[in-house]
């Protein structure tokens, strides 16, 4: 039997299903994060935020040359589902 794949969030599935849920492309989110709930700017609410990779006009990754890593950008996404007791998501104040 395969074991899980572990992230700093917990199993990756249970991660992965948990950011589909809330409709974001697990395809884009390194396996790495960040990843964090926080109060939403409205106060009336919570939302997700997280690292996204960033793609070209061909759909790859590309590297940002001024960090040598892949481009990324943060985004959010207001929270619709809270995570799985196995994912262990930061919550900032």
């Amino acid at each position: 039997m395969a074991r899980p794949i572990a992230t700093p969030f917990g199993p990756m599935d249970a991660v992965a299903d948990w950011l589909r849920a809330n409709d974001i492309d697990v395809t884009v989110v390194p396996i790495d994060g960040p990843i964090a709930i926080e109060p939403d700017t409205d106060g009336c609410g919570r939302r997700i935020r997280y690292a996204a990779h960033l793609r070209n006009e061909q759909g790859r990754k590309y590297v940002d040359e001024t960090t040598g890593d892949v481009a990324q950008e943060e985004r959010t996404t207001p929270l619709k589902i809270d995570p799985p007791a196995n994912v262990q998501v930061t919550a900032s104040s």
